[in-house]
C-alpha cells in the first residue's frame, strides 16, 4: 500500500511541476514571440510544444489523484479524500485549469485573463500538492484563486505593454 501510496503522489507531483514549469515556459515564450509584433511558424511551434507539456501535465496529475483515491478506497483508509478541503481544491483548480486552457483555444476568453487564471491555477496547484498552501476551506482557496489571478492579470498586461516594440 506504501508503494502504491508514494508512486501516485509522485505522479501527483510530476504533474504538477510540469504543468507549473510549462506555464512558466508558455509565458516566457510567448513574451519572446510577441517581441517583434508578430508571430512566426517558428514561434507557433514553441507554443504548441509548450501547449503539449500543459496537457502532459494535467494528465499526470489526475491520474496520479484518481490512483491515490481509488487506493484510499481500496485499502479503507479512514479519511477518505472526498472527505478533505485539499481534495476538493484540487479538484477545483484542475476544473478551472481545465476550462481557462479550453476557453483560451476557443477564444472565449480574453487572452490576459485566460492565461493569468492558467497560470494562477497551475501554481496554485503546485503549491497544494507540495503542501505549501495553508490549511484553508474552498471557499478562502477561490477567493485567493481569483484575486491572484487578477493580479497575475495585470502584471502580465503591463510586461506585455512594456515588452512589444511600437511599429515604427
Amino acid at each position: 500500500m506504501n508503494a502504491l501510496l508514494f508512486s501516485f503522489a509522485l505522479l501527483q507531483a510530476v504533474g504538477s511541476v510540469v504543468g507549473a514549469g510549462g506555464a512558466v515556459f508558455a509565458e516566457i515564450f510567448y513574451l519572446r514571440a510577441i517581441q517583434d509584433g508578430t508571430i512566426d511558424d517558428a514561434e507557433r511551434a514553441h507554443l504548441r510544444i509548450v501547449a503539449n507539456a500543459l496537457r502532459w501535465g494535467m494528465l499526470i496529475l489526475l491520474v496520479g489523484s484518481i490512483g491515490l483515491v481509488l487506493t484510499d478506497f481500496i485499502y479503507d483508509v479512514p479519511v477518505q479524500p472526498a472527505l478533505t478541503h485539499a481534495y476538493w481544491i484540487e479538484m477545483g483548480l484542475a476544473f478551472a485549469i481545465i476550462f481557462f486552457s479550453w476557453a483560451l483555444s476557443r477564444r472565449r476568453v480574453g487572452f490576459i485573463v485566460s492565461s493569468a487564471a492558467v497560470f494562477a491555477g497551475w501554481w496554485f496547484m503546485a503549491l497544494l500538492v507540495f503542501g505549501r498552501l495553508p490549511y484553508i476551506t474552498f471557499g478562502a482557496a477561490a477567493a485567493l484563486y481569483v484575486v491572484t489571478t487578477a493580479v497575475i492579470a495585470a502584471l502580465l498586461f503591463y510586461v506585455r505593454i512594456f515588452i512589444v516594440k511600437p511599429a515604427v
